[in-house]
């Protein structure tokens, strides 16, 4: 999978941008600021369900924005398309069909080639060491020990809440489909008037692998409301973040 993000990065790069990306374009900053804002929103309902508050349905979706565009980054593994999620399931579990996790690993056995190369695994305790690079050994599936650590962390805390089947689901608790999932997306990034879906945070963020996340971190607080607990929560995050 390394190797195949490699080819894409490189491609993308070589490319012109078509004249609908030009118009739906945002920088890596305000990705990652909006996620920023995200976690603050997560971390309050997650304050909720430990104070034992029944959580309503735009808590669970807000949760699942949060978790979507974290999978989505590109800060601890590379992005997938919206295929590989929307056949995630959490419950009632095909292990020959759907994509699934397990203590150890995400399980994929549907996604774009899975016919031609068959299921697919990313192991919690493979990530990238320092020796290792993109070109010369693309062994790895995460690219730290914490972003491994964290994406198991935030996928078992959802899934223990989650009250259906699959890991991600609409207001009627269905099964998201890939038109759901770049719905999610243009309203996750409304603010910016932009429709942005998975395929251009792809384009986008394969363009600026190198861009520096905590600055764009510590950005995000002048998006929030000054004086509310949400700004608040946002400055203890990022100050953590930086330390």
């Amino acid at each position: 999978m390394a190797k195949d993000n490699a080819e894409y990065t490189k491609q993308m790069n070589e490319c012109n941008r078509t004249i609908k990306q030009e118009e739906n374009w945002i920088s890596r900053d305000d990705i990652y600021n909006t996620l920023a804002i995200l976690k603050v929103k997560r971390d309050e309902i997650y304050e909720k369900v430990k104070q034992k508050v029944p959580l309503q349905m735009n808590d669970y979706q807000t949760l699942q924005n949060y978790l979507l565009l974290l999978l989505s980054s590109d800060q601890h593994l590379p992005i997938r398309r919206s295929l590989d999620w929307t056949h995630f399931k959490i419950k009632e579990i095909d292990i020959q069909e759907d994509n699934y996790m397990t203590d150890d690993m995400i399980v994929f056995n549907k996604y774009k080639t899975s016919k031609a190369k068959g299921q697919q695994r990313l192991e919690f305790s493979n990530y990238k060491r320092k020796a290792n690079s993109l070109t010369t050994n693309p062994s790895w599936d995460f690219y730290t020990k914490k972003g491994a650590t964290l994406i198991k962390r935030e996928l078992k805390q959802w899934i223990k809440i989650n009250p259906t089947d699959y890991l991600f689901f609409d207001k009627n608790k269905n099964q998201l489909n890939q038109v759901n999932i770049t719905h999610k997306f243009n309203k996750i990034f409304e603010s910016y008037n932009k429709k942005v879906s998975i395929n251009m945070l792809r384009n986008i963020l394969a363009t600026s692998r190198d861009g520096k996340v905590l600055n764009s971190l510590a950005n995000s607080k002048r998006s929030m409301v000054a004086g509310g607990s949400s700004a608040n929560m946002l400055k203890v995050y990022v100050k953590n973040l930086l330390e």
